[in-house]
């Protein structure tokens, strides 16, 4: 006769079942939020806020920002004592346009990130935005936004390829794989765990 303890991995294997169903459903997301033609799908967007951290976003988001032509960029988390001459010193960004993209450097995380923007948004009257970051990173970052920002803001995601990680083939590449479960339970933490913090005034 079986006893209670033979049955003990019944649960374990259970857990582990869930957790690999909804890590790769997660990944699913990473091919979900890119949008070729974004040019035309968001002409009539306010702003532009890219998350710094990947390779590739700023790069993408300045040339974003030239086709769409929105009221400004804003650039989040970009490093102590960090300026536009730093961050696009081999890039020509002409004098109007400089006059249009704003940059903070208080922000260590995607939610700092985005109380941040926050801020800057209500400062501004901002109505929309196109938020600018790494496919891995867009999910968490996208639930993030829509739980700390105002209800009626308009966040438009737009999803870049990033050198650091492969989005078609991430399970070739161990840095790719790291980053992908990395993302995953940093995802899970703030759905679950991290909760409180979209509560805060």
């Amino acid at each position: 006769m079986h006893s209670f303890k033979d049955w003990l991995w019944i649960p374990g294997v259970m857990v582990g079942f869930f957790l690999l169903t909804s890590f790769l459903n997660f990944t699913r997301s990473f091919k979900e939020f890119t949008h070729p033609n974004a040019q035309y799908l968001y002409r009539q967007v306010d702003f532009i806020v890219v998350l710094t951290g990947g390779k590739g976003r700023l790069l993408s988001a300045l040339n974003l920002f030239h086709e769409i032509e929105p009221r400004g960029l804003f650039i989040s988390g970009v490093g102590r004592n960090v300026t536009l001459r730093t961050l696009f010193f081999n890039v020509n960004v002409s004098e109007p346009e400089r006059s249009k993209i704003y940059i903070e450097d208080v922000s260590k995380s995607t939610f700092e990130n985005a109380a941040q923007t926050k801020k800057f948004i209500l400062d501004h009257s901002v109505r929309s935005i196109v938020l600018v970051t790494s496919t891995y990173h867009m999910k968490r970052s996208l639930y993030i936004f829509k739980k700390v920002m105002p209800k009626d803001l308009l966040i438009y995601p737009f999803a870049i390829e990033s050198e650091n990680f492969d989005t078609d083939a991430w399970w070739r590449s161990f840095r790719s794989t790291k980053i992908a479960f990395e993302e995953y339970f940093k995802y899970l933490w703030y759905r679950w765990v991290g909760r409180r913090l979209f509560s805060t005034p």
